[in-house]
């Protein structure tokens, strides 16, 4: 993993329940892939909602963070509930359900996510929980203000694996169990920074959020540094860096 040395940090000023070195929900924090060339998970999250992996083979060589780091920053957040918005997708796909049920179940989606969206705006105002292996956590892209969630779709590079996209609100494809990449830890311990962890999917079992060594955009030799990420059947490590935002000499 890359250090505060390494980065450049001079300074860094944390609050008193920031001093543990646990994952906690509600953290901002950008997270490193261990297996293969390292690279920050990234997401441009405005035109493009497909994922990638910013490598950092020579990247802080002539400046300190990369160009686009700001897309390479999630929160961890607690697991926000998706009943109802799943069981209308089942109504719609089933082609069965009458007018009025469609209608009293949207109307329960759309208790469900103001209920969510309120959980969210409350993360500030919350305790700090750590987070431990076995948990359900979801993971908001900062910048989009959208979620990281895999798709049951073949990924538009890698063909052998699965589509990780950003999605508005989130979803059950959105739910990851934080897991330990290696036996060391088990379920119900704290996960720290400097662990090597996954995150894998809960809605398709067996895959894991991987990186990749092919290009996120082939067209684009400029761009030779971005790669995609998906959905793996291969397990990658990640190891998570709390984010500390650069004001003149110091991180806060």
């Amino acid at each position: 993993a890359v250090d505060d040395a390494s980065m450049g940090i001079t300074t860094v000023i944390r609050a008193e329940e920031h001093l543990t070195n646990t994952l906690r929900q509600g953290l901002i924090l950008d997270a490193l892939v261990e297996d293969g060339p390292p690279g920050f998970l990234w997401a441009e999250g405005q035109v493009f909602k497909r994922v990638g992996l910013q490598m950092m083979d020579k990247i802080f060589s002539s400046e300190k963070y990369p160009a686009n780091f700001g897309q390479c920053i999630f929160r961890v957040t607690p697991q926000l509930q998706y009943e109802n918005q799943a069981a209308l997708r089942g109504l719609q796909r089933g082609n069965s359900a009458s007018a009025d049920e469609l209608m009293q179940v949207n109307k329960r989606v759309l208790t469900e996510r103001n209920k969510n969206a309120e959980n969210l705006k409350r993360l500030d105002e919350m305790d700090m929980i750590p987070v431990r292996y076995g948990d359900k956590v979801q993971l908001l892209h900062v910048k989009s203000n959208a979620f990281l969630s895999g798709q049951r779709a073949m990924a538009d590079i890698d063909r052998a694996n699965l589509l990780l996209t950003l999605e508005d609100g989130g979803s059950n494809f959105s739910l990851f169990m934080v897991s330990p990449r290696y036996q060391f830890r088990t379920d119900g311990d704290a996960v720290f920074y400097t662990d090597s962890l996954q995150f894998v999917s809960i809605e398709i079992p067996g895959h894991t959020i991987g990186g990749s060594n092919l290009p996120y955009n082939p067209q684009d030799p400029d761009n030779a540094l971005l790669c995609e990420a998906a959905l793996s059947e291969s397990p990658s490590g990640w190891t998570i860096k709390k984010y500390c935002r650069e004001i003149g000499r110091a991180h806060v």
